[in-house]
């Protein structure tokens, strides 16, 4: 079976929660008007909790992707895979007062279980992220961009000096790092990524991204 980019992308649409027309969920691939006609620009937007990071990290390996623009819950999301927490494929026809008896968390038809995976990954991310702010020499000084800290946090989680990585090839967030493709987060503090940071910055780390770099960073792809 052969299916061209296009296909993969509708494929990926009729699923999880790239289904409901409600998702607008919006990719594009190629020139955009963002990082201009020499580039390949990739945007996700609530597909990354149904494993559809996978495609982006093999678009990624493959040289398709120049940059990547995502929001901070889909490369939250994007780690579950990564640390191998547990996400099942359900429905969205459920009881969330039932579901939530259980401590589940559902995102359309994905279930996300608030111990095993959410806590669990909240976790994971302060300990990389620690590791990484305060390995010398240090590797993100202020300002610095959603992308330079998201990039040095793949780096930290490849290194995996804890060992509670499971799979390095379907996370964009770490194929993203090893190849050196920078990752733009919509907003550095709207996402759980930015809450488990927050926690650490009371440990008196510097954590807080700049608007500024991920305007100046951008810019300098185009």
């Amino acid at each position: 079976l052969q299916l061209s980019i296009g296909d993969s992308f509708t494929t990926n649409f009729g699923t999880g929660t790239g289904g409901p027309p409600a998702s607008k969920a919006f990719f594009q691939v190629g020139p955009n008007t963002l990082f201009g006609p020499a580039s390949g620009g990739v945007f996700i937007a609530a597909n990354t909790p149904v494993g559809f990071g996978g495609l982006v990290a093999d678009m990624i390996r493959r040289g398709m992707v120049d940059a990547v623009v995502c929001t901070g819950a889909n490369a939250y999301h994007d780690l579950h895979f990564a640390f191998g927490l547990p996400v099942t494929h359900g429905t969205d026809k459920v009881d969330d007062n039932r579901l939530r008896e259980d401590e589940t968390t559902r995102i359309y038809t994905q279930y996300i279980h608030n111990e095993k995976t959410l806590k669990m990954q909240d976790a994971l991310v302060q300990l990389y992220a620690k590791s990484m702010l305060k390995r010398k020499p240090l590797k993100v000084k202020p300002p610095f961009s959603t992308a330079k800290f998201i990039n040095e946090l793949g780096k930290e989680i490849l290194r995996d000096d804890f060992g509670y990585v499971k799979d390095r090839e379907g996370s964009f967030f770490l194929t993203a790092a090893r190849y050196d493709v920078p990752v733009f987060l919509d907003s550095g503090s709207n996402h759980s990524l930015a809450m488990d940071l927050a926690a650490l910055s009371l440990e008196g780390l510097t954590v807080d991204t700049s608007p500024s770099r991920d305007i100046i960073e951008a810019a300098a792809l185009s």
